[in-house]
């Protein structure tokens, strides 16, 4: 397995570098990004913008100004434009490569102290636990957004279904399958969408899938990629990793299930790339509905 500065040369010099020098600047990615699309700054596009900034960041010819990192950090990192891309570049690479290269630099610019500190309590669930409970009232927060992060919290506690196994419904058929459901308090994600887990649950139990909750995952690591923080990710992803094994020899699992479809499953596909591994989770982590797309449902879905 690679070590933290391994894999910042791999990123920097074989990641960023190798796919920026694949850009053809064509353009075709211009109409899928949503910051050019709101600026129309060729500045803040993919192919004229930030892929030649982050070139010349990495070649030494431009330094981390404030004008750099704001067009840097306007990015939302959707990855729409590798969708559109003729010549198949990797735009993440190349914004991986700028986090790694930067550091700090990026994590800092632009965000308030009470921000920076929580970048530094990710994974603390009593912060974000505390954090939840005060959010319609934190600065910053968008108006459509205050009190959704604390939805159902009060009816359905995520520390309810940690460290349990959900069976089959007796009047349900068995399907002898087992899933490992990726979930834990140490994650902003699962805490402010518990309702999330507990629909999960239901709805792959109801279909003949056995449920098994572990209270050892920890933050899939996601965040820390976005900040250039590789040695915390390699870590993160090499206990979530263990933690698969140990549950794997135990109960024997079928698949690894993330209940939406956000950056934890993407993070997950990063795990063989991080770890310099094969470990075929391309086949066995997926979110919930593509389970049920791969092995059918059983009848229709009915209410709650």
């Amino acid at each position: 397995m690679m070590s933290g500065d391994d894999l910042y040369r791999k990123f920097v010099e074989e990641g960023g570098l190798n796919e920026a020098y694949k850009c053809v600047h064509c353009g075709f990615c211009l109409p899928t990004c949503p910051t050019y699309r709101a600026t129309w700054n060729e500045a803040d596009s993919p192919r004229g913008g930030r892929i030649y900034l982050v070139k010349a960041l990495l070649t030494g010819k431009l330094q981390p100004t404030e004008t750099l990192l704001k067009h840097l950090d306007a990015c939302v990192i959707c990855r729409r434009c590798e969708t559109a891309c003729p010549s198949g570049v990797q735009y993440s690479k190349v914004l991986e490569a700028a986090y790694a290269y930067l550091g700090s630099k990026l994590i800092d610019y632009g965000y308030p102290w009470y921000v920076r500190t929580g970048f530094k309590l990710l994974e603390s669930p009593t912060v974000i636990k505390l954090a939840l409970s005060v959010s319609s009232s934190l600065p910053g927060i968008p108006r459509h957004m205050k009190g959704g992060f604390a939805r159902s919290r009060d009816v359905e506690r995520l520390d309810d279904v940690l460290g349990r196994v959900f069976e089959v419904p007796r009047d349900k058929p068995v399907r002898g399958g087992r899933v490992l459901l990726f979930t834990t308090n140490s994650c902003v994600a699962w805490q402010s969408h518990t309702h999330l887990v507990y629909a999960t649950i239901r709805v792959l139990t109801w279909n003949g899938f056995e449920v098994v909750v572990p209270r050892e995952f920890k933050c899939c690591g996601a965040p820390y990629m976005h900040m250039g923080m590789f040695n915390k990710a390699l870590e993160l992803a090499r206990h979530n990793i263990d933690v698969l094994d140990k549950y794997d020899k135990a109960y024997g699992i079928d698949y690894v299930v993330v209940p939406d479809s956000g950056g934890c499953q993407a993070q997950w596909l990063e795990y063989e790339r991080l770890l310099n591994a094969k470990l075929n989770l391309k086949q066995r982590v997926m979110n919930t509905l593509q389970l049920l797309d791969k092995v059918g449902l059983v009848g229709e879905l009915g209410p709650r």
